[in-house]
């Protein structure tokens, strides 16, 4: 329901306002990122390279049990 209010919500929005949301949105993430110290860093890529190997093992355990093959993923 939520992400339906929202999709809604951002329909009505003018896309200047959806500009200046992002522009602020963006101007945080990179306040955020240039506060990180090097440390946090690298801790930081270690933990989304770690969720992005066990996504990928589990992505391919479903695709090996299920047998799933699309003509979308398939050359």
């Amino acid at each position: 329901m939520t992400k339906e209010r929202k999709a809604r919500w951002l329909a009505r929005q003018s896309q200047e306002l959806l500009d200046r949301i992002r522009a602020v949105d963006a101007a945080a993430y990179r306040r955020h990122i240039e506060a990180e110290t090097p440390a946090q860093s690298q801790a930081h890529r270690e933990r989304y390279a770690e969720a992005h190997h066990i996504r990928n093992r589990h992505w391919s355990e479903i695709v090996k049990v299920k047998g799933f093959a699309t003509k979308q993923f398939t050359s």
